[in-house]
């Protein structure tokens, strides 16, 4: 067995590292602050304090990066523009930093955030998609799902809606603008060279009975105005 470096001291994390909604705020609150005065306090928290919060930006950074993708597809409505995975980035590195100053293995902290990380998703797939009067589920490419105990089976394109509705709430922006989705829907099906063809309804991916069935128990309007929600 490799001993550790008595200069590498390694703290023992919290038995549990899932960073809470109610952590998340706070980091974020805590980080909203000039580099210069966030370094400040970095350097005036305890060692145990600094790996709860490389933990909790280790998760940050990754739902950031995935709202990020959500926006480039120009899909979601957004009106909250402090959700930026560089800046995450940039607060995480200046923990790791500290961490680092102090002795710790730049391993033990990659260990710890991969660690929060996991107990994170599986946190969310626990939790996330609970809905007041039942859960929603899905396969991983959403052709089959179930939503209060009813299960569907759903065609290519049903399937593509549903996950956009799916990763707009779980990145707590459920609003997705109808245009936008169908720009991306169309964009996703072409051909090398082929034009862009547009889809004027959304609705008329759910013609039939049993669709419209489907759509009515996964699908509803958004809050504003000329969008759509996963029924959740």
């Amino acid at each position: 067995m490799t001993k550790q470096p008595k200069d590498t001291p390694r703290p023992k994390p919290a038995a549990s590292t899932i960073p809470s909604d109610e952590e998340l705020k706070k980091f974020l609150n805590f980080n909203a602050t000039t580099f210069d005065e966030s370094l400040a306090n970095y350097n005036a928290m305890t060692t145990d304090e600094l790996w709860r919060q490389v933990g909790i930006a280790a998760c940050e950074f990754v739902r950031c990066e995935g709202l990020r993708r959500l926006q480039e597809t120009d899909s979601l409505y957004v009106e909250d523009k402090n959700n930026d995975p560089d800046l995450v980035a940039e607060i995480k590195k200046q923990l790791t930093e500290e961490l680092l100053r102090r002795g710790i293995g730049p391993q033990a902290i990659d260990e710890y955030c991969a660690k929060a990380l996991s107990e994170k998703k599986e946190a969310d797939l626990r939790t996330i998609t609970m809905a007041k009067d039942g859960p929603f589920s899905h396969s991983g490419d959403y052709r089959s799902v179930t939503i209060r105990g009813e299960a569907y089976t759903l065609t290519s394109q049903q399937a593509r809606m549903v996950e956009i509705l799916h990763l707009a709430f779980i990145n707590k922006m459920p609003d997705v603008i109808i245009r936008r989705m169908l720009e991306t829907l169309a964009n996703e099906r072409l051909s090398p060279g082929e034009k862009p063809r547009s889809i004027e309804r959304w609705q008329d991916s759910w013609k039939g009975e049993n669709n419209r069935g489907a759509r009515h128990a996964l699908i509803k309007t958004g809050a504003r105005q000329g969008t759509l929600a996963l029924n959740i």
